[in-house]
């Protein structure tokens, strides 16, 4: 199961035993990172040392930049799995409610120097998909129900620059 840490998750990296709760992900120079509240030591954690997140043993893989999950990893929204169907709002179409449906390969996180591609990528043979374009996730291993909006919300640190939260200018 692909996952990253949000915000409240409790991180544990392989240099310290104590658990620190993050507040916020950031991308520092060209290596993802995550801020945490109140460390002893520095006020961000990379991703490669990340070893458990809320007590699941999980594996960084620098090509993706995301993290396998090693056990049950409870999240309040999945992110779309390999072989979850994502449906997407067709561009070059003449019908404005023209939609595809997807299958997910994979997922890819940006970092800044990247550009307005920066953030959560869904990878399908098609192409890559920012989550804010996301407007359904039909799930084969998971039973929870789609909210895009709630989705967007929880990941919202991982969404592609100028992605706006709904009633904010």
């Amino acid at each position: 199961m692909f996952v990253v840490p949000v915000k409240g998750d409790k991180v544990k990296t392989k240099d310290s035993g104590d658990e620190q709760v993050v507040s916020s992900f950031t991308s520092l120079k060209d290596e993802p990172a995550v801020y945490v509240k109140s460390s002893a030591e520095a006020p961000y954690i990379y991703f490669s040392d990340i070893i458990e997140i809320n007590r699941v043993r999980v594996e960084y893989s620098t090509d993706s930049k995301v993290f396998d999950s090693l056990g049950p990893l409870r999240r309040k929204y999945n992110l779309p799995q390999p072989k979850d169907s994502i449906k997407v709002k067709l561009i070059k179409t003449s019908y404005n409610d023209e939609t595809e449906d997807l299958p997910v390969t994979g997922l890819r996180l940006h970092s800044k120097k990247y550009g307005e591609g920066r953030g959560l990528l869904v990878i399908t043979k098609e192409g890559q998909f920012s989550l804010s374009e996301l407007l359904d996730v039909e799930r084969v291993g998971f039973t929870e129900k789609f909210d895009s909006d709630r989705f967007r919300r929880y990941y919202f640190d991982y969404l592609s620059i100028g992605t706006k939260r709904k009633g904010s200018s």
